[in-house]
């Protein structure tokens, strides 16, 4: 779908009238149609990903160690009580 609603945006039709008829986010459309084209201009063939990217693992153990430590002084009679 944001194949054929990018092709009427290359055409000359607005991103914002194409979306509304697609029924697609406006940002969603410039976004894909934007990395289309810079791959396009690189000589590529394949279309952009669409979506989110998934969260990064954080290898940050000191960080978590840390949080762990924090959250556990809470439930301990730390900084935050349940009354």
């Amino acid at each position: 779908m944001l194949e054929r609603a990018s092709n009427e945006v290359r055409q000359g039709k607005s991103v914002r009238g194409v979306a509304k008829t697609y029924g697609i986010c406006h940002v969603t459309l410039h976004r894909f149609h934007k990395k289309r084209q810079m791959l396009e201009s690189k000589g590529s063939k394949t279309l952009p990903r669409v979506g989110h990217r998934p969260p990064t693992t954080s290898s940050d153990t000191r960080g978590s160690i840390l949080l762990f430590s924090s959250i556990t002084q809470c439930g301990n009679g730390g900084i935050l009580r349940a009354t």
